[in-house]
């Protein structure tokens, strides 16, 4: 159903956690997507979106278009229905990723717009589509990443940042880390709440989240959920439960057991 690639360029590695191909059918898709640091990324051909509350709607347009948007999962699940699925490739950013290839922000918003590769988009959907080697459509793709990139001020400090953030053994705070990384933590903090969507608070809590997660997913039912929540340093199993239904809606028990993942574990989805 998803073709799903992972950057083999040693610098996209680092920004980029997957990336995905949909080609149009008149097949229809309806997913939940749950919370995460990255900042998934679509671009679309000959599709209209409409958005609501509760739903993002997509389906394929008699017009010709081209077009991007981004997906805000910091703080709750997006739930998209495709009535037809259309020509689409999709960049799953990790955090700064989105920063440093769109010179946008993420915004606190769940579906926005970005116009900043409008004009680049018809080539790249034409070279990729033209295609059907796996291989080269990743080449066409990481090199209309590479071409984007703008490396952020203090890329090399934020990124060690945010490895010690997901260090969940060590449970840094953020003035701590702060002076690991030689920065002044209220500009550290700044920077972090700018570039990757959300304060380190939060953005340990997805990561802790995300990896109980895939950790559960690789292990199948070996895996007891007490074990995973005491692996991942919840300090309890009423804690963990109520992580998981801040960020999902469902106690653990439930949301196991209708998740689906591709691509090594990549994109996670509950299918509807």
């Amino acid at each position: 159903m998803i073709n799903i690639l992972e950057p083999q360029n040693d610098l996209l590695k680092q920004f980029v956690d997957s990336i995905y191909i949909f080609k149009r059918s008149m097949s229809r898709l309806e997913f939940t997507a749950y919370p995460s640091a990255n900042t998934p990324v679509a671009l679309l051909r000959n599709a209209i979106v409409n958005v609501t509350d509760k739903l993002t709607y997509i389906e394929s347009s008699d017009a010709p278009n081209h077009f991007g948007i981004a997906c805000n999962l910091f703080s709750s699940g997006a739930h998209l229905q495709y009535l037809q699925l259309v020509d689409e490739i999709a960049i799953n950013f990790k955090p700064l990723g989105f920063s440093s290839f769109t010179r946008s922000k993420p915004q606190d918003i769940k579906i926005f717009p970005i116009r900043e590769w409008n004009k680049f988009i018809p080539d790249l959907f034409h070279s990729v589509f033209e295609t059907e080697d796996k291989e080269q459509q990743l080449d066409y793709i990481e090199q209309f990443l590479l071409e984007r990139y703008v490396p952020l001020p203090n890329e090399a400090i934020l990124l060690k940042a945010l490895e010690l953030l997901a260090d969940t053994t060590t449970d840094y705070k953020i003035e701590e880390i702060a002076v690991l990384v030689g920065m002044h933590y209220k500009q550290l903090y700044r920077q972090l709440v700018e570039n990757v969507g959300c304060n380190p608070t939060h953005y340990r809590k997805l990561v802790k989240f995300r990896s109980s997660v895939v950790s559960k997913l690789k292990k199948g039912n070996k895996a007891r959920l007490v074990d995973i929540c005491y692996a991942h340093d919840y300090t309890d199993q009423p804690y963990f439960i109520k992580q998981f239904k801040e960020l999902t809606g469902k106690k653990p028990s439930r949301f196991f057991k209708e998740v689906t993942s591709f691509g090594n574990d990549k994109v996670i989805l509950k299918i509807d």
